[in-house]
């Protein structure tokens, strides 16, 4: 139902933020990423505008385009690409 896509998004996306800014228990940064990547696709799928989503992602590509020879793992990039997103 709609109710409950749109809590699904919900979720993804607060996950997504938790995994990026609250998570103490992965220390590796590119875990972290990869792994707040992967909840934001999951709101993508389900509401290609959400702008929050969008935002972090944009950001978290921003930052990996800061450093050499450096992107999320091969799989994030592949779903990002079929959402649109360059890098």
């Amino acid at each position: 139902t709609p109710e409950v896509l749109k809590l699904r998004e919900k979720v993804y996306l607060n996950y997504g933020l938790f995994l990026e800014y609250r998570d103490n228990e992965v220390t590796n940064m590119r875990d972290k990423m990869n792994n707040a990547l992967r909840q934001y696709v999951e709101v993508l799928k389900i509401n290609p505008d959400n702008e929050k989503a969008i935002t972090e992602v944009e950001q978290i590509l921003g930052i990996y385009s800061t450093f050499p020879n450096r992107q999320p793992d091969e799989d994030v990039m592949a779903e990002l690409k079929e959402l649109g997103f360059k890098f």
